[in-house]
C-alpha cells in the first residue's frame, strides 16, 4: 500500500515461500478464491452466490499447485469439469479459453449425424454465421433438418 514492497506476501524476510506469485497458476488460483469467496467481485453470483465452492486444501496455493501443476502451453484458463461442480482436483482441468466457452450453463448443445457440438463449432463445420444456425431453428425447423440439409451441400 506504500509503495514500499515488492512482495505479495509469499516472502518472509529473505526466504521464499513459493516464488510464484506472479505466475499464471497463481493468478488462476487467486481469481478462484475471489469469485467463490468475496461478494464484492462481480463475478461472485455466479460462483459462490450459487453455492459453488473451493476444496478446503485448495486454499492454499501450494496445495493447489500440486494437485494441478503448470498450466501447459496452449492452456490458459481453471475449468470446472462439471459447471455446476466445485473447484477441487477432481472437477478441474487446465484448458483453453475457446474450449471453456462451451462449457457455460447457457451453451446451446446441438445433436446430429453422431456429433454433439454446441452453436458455435457446427457453424464452422458448415460454414455458416451462427445467426443462420439460429434463424432456422427460431422458424421451426429441428436441427435435425437443418444438419441433413447443410450436410448433403457440403458433400
Amino acid at each position: 500500500r506504500r509503495g514500499k514492497s515488492n512482495s505479495c506476501g509469499c516472502m518472509v524476510g529473505k526466504n521464499i515461500i513459493h516464488g510464484k506469485s506472479e505466475t499464471k497458476e497463481y493468478v488462476a488460483w487467486a481469481d478462484m478464491i475471489q469469485r467463490c469467496t468475496n461478494h464484492k467481485v462481480d463475478s461472485y453470483p455466479h460462483y459462490g452466490g450459487r453455492g459453488i465452492t473451493v476444496c478446503e486444501g485448495w486454499y492454499s496455493f501450494l496445495k493447489f499447485y500440486e494437485d494441478m501443476g503448470d498450466m501447459p502451453v496452449g492452456k490458459n484458463s481453471l475449468e470446472r469439469v462439471n459447471v455446476n461442480g466445485n473447484y477441487e482436483k477432481s472437477n478441474c482441468t487446465w484448458i483453453n479459453i475457446i474450449e471453456q466457452a462451451k462449457n457455460k450453463r447457457n451453451s446451446r448443445w446441438l445433436c446430429a449425424g453422431g456429433k454433439k457440438m454446441v452453436m458455435s463449432d457446427w457453424s464452422r463445420y458448415f460454414g455458416l454465421s451462427h445467426s443462420s444456425i439460429w434463424l432456422h431453428l427460431k422458424k421451426g425447423k429441428s436441427f435435425q433438418e437443418i444438419f441433413d440439409f447443410y450436410n448433403k451441400k457440403k458433400k
